[in-house]
């Protein structure tokens, strides 16, 4: 029952900006007492509470000593998104057997919740009557946590290969479109949690591309409108417009949960239908890749045909899709405006979700080409010897803007071959890095410095910079980036095909690989 909403000013978080959520165990009252406690002075319970969260402890309250409606007041910091779980609170009297001696009922409570003042009933506990409540708060969510001091998206130095091989790729029959391919990520971390071992793994990873305008206008908010209330407006404003992403975001995943939001293939773009492997239907820029599995560095090799995209900008979010609960749990997102989709190659930091180590962010590489063929073919087969037995960029077979490529010693160099996120077996083909340093005839030496970023003067393909900013001019300042994401990176429930079919017969010597069990 939602007894009061509770707009409280807005605390440091503790957890080095890496917080989502802050929930708050308040109090008990009218616990079980009856055949609880022997001892004839003391009838109440030594009562506590354990909040859990996906079969993992959050925290524990102190103990209070003989009474049935304690207050504890203790508020714990929830990591990570989790819109699809819920949040158990199980009521303890601690004796000297155990502090889980006997147990006095659980409430349960969405993780979804918005901010809030919750009185929630206690159920399923050993002793009757069963009369107990727990109450909870949910304060206001504070600023999230500032993004990486540039969150732009970088175009790499590319030299006169580059060019020649991205004007080749406008070459042949049709109509030339444009595409943008999701190369890879890099800088994640583990963020699959498996309660049996209580340690999280490498994630499930894909990406979703679609437009941010049509995201923001679901919320009843145009992009501007958030922009404005984050510059101008006062602090009273800023909860209000933090309080309806919460409220947004608990009606999405609530009308999920009623069976409302269903699979549809002649509604591609809803992020909660079945994920498949989609090139894009209608809208045609709405897409979305397959999943890479037990990755830190996923190779996704995935074009999306931007051609008829005419809004402001396009959302890429990251998910790692949790096969235990089949949902997905938000990683972060960033967007690229449509002067930012200029042909090129492009590192787009990830921002507003727990990814990255601080001292390396995780971030998104990416490709734009204007071609009239998908710039890479084949992806994932097997291109040894359709290729000649060698690696490298190979149109023949891999497309204008592909690669034969394995993951190889750091020594050996096989010209346009990404270096990391390959298959580590076999050569396969994937999206060409055309970076210069990729290009080069011979890998750069280790004592140099690794391949910088174009200047901020000109990019590296001589156009203006302001062609590769990101989301919004220098001036509007870092965190109005964040709350702009955080607002339409809808966590998803999602059930994925996983996997990717390899084909083609090939000449080198394949070990077996086995899928980790859960």
């Amino acid at each position: 029952m939602l007894s009061a909403f509770v707009l409280p000013s807005a605390a440091p978080s503790p957890c080095g900006g890496f917080c989502e959520k802050q929930v708050c165990i308040k109090s008990a009252a009218n616990l079980a007492m009856k055949n609880v406690d022997s001892w004839p002075r003391k009838p109440a319970p030594e009562s506590w509470v354990k909040f859990e969260l996906g079969g993992a402890l959050v925290c524990k309250t102190e103990q209070h000593e003989n009474n049935a409606s304690p207050l504890w007041d203790r508020c714990c910091f929830v990591h990570g998104s989790h819109s699809h779980s819920e949040y158990v609170f199980s009521v303890f009297d601690g004796d000297y057997s155990s502090e889980e001696g006997d147990w006095l009922g659980t409430a349960v409570l969405p993780a979804n919740a918005t901010a809030g003042v919750y009185e929630l009933p206690l159920a399923g506990g050993e002793f009757e009557p069963q009369e107990g409540t727990l109450l909870i708060e949910i304060p206001l969510a504070p600023p999230p946590p500032p993004p990486p001091a540039d969150d732009r998206a970088k175009q790499l130095k590319y030299d006169v290969s580059s060019k020649l091989l991205l004007d080749s790729a406008k070459g042949g029959e049709g109509e030339e479109r444009k595409f943008l391919c999701i190369m890879s990520a890099s800088g994640l971390v583990e963020t699959d949690f498996y309660p049996r071992v209580g340690k999280s793994r490498y994630p499930d990873s894909w990406v979703k591309i679609s437009s941010l305008t049509d995201e923001t206008a679901m919320m009843g908010m145009g992009k501007q409108e958030i922009v404005d209330i984050m510059e101008r407006g006062d602090q009273s404003a800023k909860d209000e417009l933090y309080r309806r992403v919460y409220q947004f975001q608990a009606e999405v995943i609530n009308k999920v949960s009623a069976g409302q939001i269903r699979s549809d293939p002649s509604n591609e773009d809803v992020i909660d239908e079945e994920h498949n492997a989609r090139p894009g239907a209608e809208p045609e820029y709405e897409c979305a890749t397959g999943t890479v599995s037990n990755s830190l560095e996923p190779n996704w090799s995935f074009c999306c045909d931007v051609t008829a995209f005419r809004g402001r900008g396009l959302l890429l979010e990251l998910y790692d899709e949790d096969s235990l609960y089949f949902v997905n749990d938000f990683l972060g997102a960033n967007m690229m405006g449509q002067k930012t989709l200029q042909d090129g190659q492009y590192q787009l930091p990830l921002l507003s979700g727990i990814i990255g180590h601080t001292h390396k962010p995780a971030h998104l590489n990416v490709l734009v080409a204007t071609s009239a063929m998908p710039p890479v073919a084949n992806v994932g087969e097997d291109c040894w010897e359709a290729c000649g037995e060698r690696g490298g960029h190979c149109p023949g077979f891999c497309g204008a803007l592909g690669a034969c490529c394995k993951q190889i010693d750091e020594l050996a160099h096989e010209p346009g071959c990404p270096d990391h996120g390959i298959d580590p077996y076999w050569h396969s083909c994937v999206v060409a890095d055309l970076s210069a340093a990729s290009l080069a005839a011979e890998p750069a030496a280790l004592s140099q410095a690794a391949p910088g970023f174009a200047s901020q003067d000109k990019g590296a393909s001589g156009d203006d910079p302001r062609d590769t900013e990101l989301l919004t001019p220098p001036s509007l300042p870092v965190w109005t980036v964040t709350i702009v994401v955080f607002a339409v990176a809808l966590a998803a429930r999602v059930f994925t095909m996983r996997g990717r079919g390899r084909g083609g017969a090939a000449e080198e010597e394949r070990p077996a690989i086995v899928a980790p069990m859960i």
